[in-house]
């Protein structure tokens, strides 16, 4: 079996033309691949070999499209601070165009109203998928809330970023303040001071789901709709009960 990658960066002229070239070649199927969990114009029509969609999602439900499920994440990360007594949790996170980081808001919010709290700070932050706004926007907020102890934030990035700040605002993490974080990407999760307690999309296992489905589809076994992927949490020295 062979596996040939492209890689159309966004450009609609680049994509039609690997189709074309990758059609020539009479490949079997076709996994499309997003950079973000959003919704994308679907390609089947233009494609006569099976296609699946993986980290995106078809507009045409006719297609099989398998997502991680990030109202699913952002339900662990804070299921996990309220149960450690967190009673001031907000959010920051990246643009809101981004549907991951509105899901995201929805998981976490939800949470919080089944256990009769509110988000602290009254509305999430929504910026950057950035480290300088991780900063910037904790700075922001302990100005405004100084009670808040935990952040969830949209993703690692963005936590690292916060947990600098709040060092540099003399908060203990975790004791005054608990810090999670999204996509535990290695880089920033392990090296953060300290190791940074996040949800993990489990990409791999993405990635096995949307070609089991492939597969099954080669052999007539079509299926169609949205498979959104469990996420799990990944425990680290960022998170615990409160001092006091």
């Amino acid at each position: 079996m062979s596996v040939l990658l492209c890689d159309a960066r966004g450009d609609a002229i680049r994509r039609r033309h690997y189709i074309r070239t990758l059609l020539a070649r009479q490949v079997d199927g076709f996994i499309i691949l997003g950079d973000r969990n959003d919704l994308r114009p679907s390609l089947t029509r233009d494609i006569p070999v099976p296609v699946v969609y993986v980290y995106c999602e078809s507009t045409d439900p006719g297609d099989l499209s398998v997502l991680a499920d990030d109202e699913g994440g952002a339900r662990l990360a804070a299921a996990h601070l309220v149960s450690l007594r967190r009673k001031h949790i907000t959010h920051i996170t990246g643009p809101e165009s981004y549907r991951a980081a509105r899901d995201r808001v929805t998981g976490l919010t939800d949470v919080l109203t089944e256990h009769g709290l509110t988000l602290a700070g009254s509305a999430p932050l929504y910026g950057e998928w950035s480290q300088r706004w991780g900063r910037q926007a904790t700075r922001m907020l302990l100005a405004g809330s100084p009670e808040v102890d935990a952040i969830f934030c949209g993703n690692d990035q963005i936590a690292t970023g916060v947990a600098d700040m709040l060092s540099d605002l003399g908060r203990n993490i975790p004791d005054d303040v608990a810090v999670v974080g999204y996509d535990n990407w290695e880089i920033f999760a392990a090296d953060c001071r300290p190791p940074l307690t996040t949800v993990d999309l489990n990409l791999e296992q993405l990635g096995t789901t949307a070609a089991t489905h492939l597969f099954a589809a080669l052999d007539g076994q079509t299926r169609s709709g949205v498979i959104r992927q469990p996420c799990r949490l990944v425990v680290r020295e960022s998170t615990a009960p409160p001092s006091r």
